[in-house]
């Protein structure tokens, strides 16, 4: 299965902190209902290599944990703990997406 779905929230930016736990941040809320409704109608194939395509500088690793949360949400992955082989590559382009191969 392919999907192309929004550049993700980076993970310093996924959660906020109350006085007692942490949370989810509104941005992040909005990137995971984004991805799971393009993940919804994109479901009609099947295939995991996560291609990050983006001007702005970022780390890889900030990006993978919310892609696999959202496969995970969406039961396209049982458990992000299962996922035993990553393959990510960075790319530049004109627009930020990001595009996830489940194989």
């Amino acid at each position: 299965m392919k999907l192309t779905l929004p550049l993700p929230v980076p993970l310093n930016q996924m959660y906020k902190r109350s006085p007692h736990s942490f949370y989810k941040s509104e941005k992040a809320k909005d990137w995971t209902t984004e991805a799971l409704w393009l993940i919804k109608e994109q479901k009609r194939g099947q295939s995991k290599d996560i291609f990050i395509k983006d001007k702005r500088l970022h780390d890889l690793d900030n990006f993978i944990k919310p892609i696999l949360d959202v496969l995970q949400e969406s039961t396209i992955i049982k458990n992000d703990n299962d996922v035993t082989f990553l393959e990510v590559q960075k790319k530049k382009d004109s627009k930020s997406y990001c595009v996830v191969e489940v194989i």
